[in-house]
């Protein structure tokens, strides 16, 4: 069962931070997650907020940020704000799977290109990247761009019926709120052969839980906590 650190490791350090992303290493987890937005100047930068009213204090909506406004704007731990660039660029040699969940997008195109540019550049390998988000469309726009990255399909409801709400186009993974899963819900999606990520785990009942269920991963605040376990070790083996 992979581990991802939750906007980076949150639990200890500022969300979504320079300082959250660089103390993330293979010792403690497996992957990173972290929020994308576009900003008005086509800057793609890491906050999981539509406003930054509660983590910076501003009356300002996260996309209307300007470049002026990034070059003077420091984070929670005194230093700029994350952009898509800089976190390739601190994690290309850490060997960590990088989940960029897209907030607010409004051009997908540009988005993969910047995110090519971004691996080449800092040489990161695309193999370690999943796109994911809560807009399908957004997916389903990716898809249409790349047929190898991987594509992760967010849940925060339980689905009715019959209908998984899988799309017409590859997913590599579904992530499920852990608020809103089931046992039954588990086995039939892992009968589709889909990954599994549950978000966001921090309990140790339910980390035992969620392993026993199988689950192929899980976003944590708190990724440490997990790794030193003895569920873990096991895991690991």
């Amino acid at each position: 069962m992979k581990v991802f650190a939750h906007r980076g490791e949150s639990a200890i350090y500022p969300e979504n931070s320079q300082t959250a992303i660089q103390q993330c290493s293979r010792d403690g987890m497996d992957g990173i997650e972290i929020d994308l937005y576009q900003t008005v100047d086509d800057q793609f930068v890491v906050f999981h907020d539509r406003w930054m009213t509660r983590i910076l204090g501003l009356n300002k909506r996260t996309v209307d940020l300007t470049a002026s406004d990034l070059a003077q704007l420091n984070g929670k731990d005194d230093k700029p704000l994350p952009t898509l660039a800089w976190t390739l660029a601190a994690l290309a040699n850490s060997g960590l799977i990088l989940n960029i969940e897209l907030k607010n997008i409004h051009n997908i195109e540009l988005f993969y290109r910047q995110l090519l540019e971004g691996c080449e550049q800092s040489q990161f390998d695309l193999n370690l990247i999943i796109i994911s988000s809560f807009n399908h469309q957004y997916l389903a726009d990716f898809a249409k761009l790349s047929s190898f990255i991987k594509l992760g399909l967010l849940l925060g409801t339980h689905p009715a019926g019959d209908d998984l709400l899988l799309p017409d186009f590859p997913i590599y993974s579904v992530h499920l709120d852990m608020d809103n899963i089931s046992e039954v819900l588990i086995r039939r999606y892992q009968q589709l052969g889909v990954h599994i990520y549950v978000f966001t785990v921090d309990q140790e009942e339910e980390i035992d839980w969620l392993y026993e269920m199988n689950v192929d991963g899980i976003f944590a605040n708190n990724p440490r906590q997990i790794s030193n376990s003895a569920l873990r070790q096991v895991a690991l083996d």
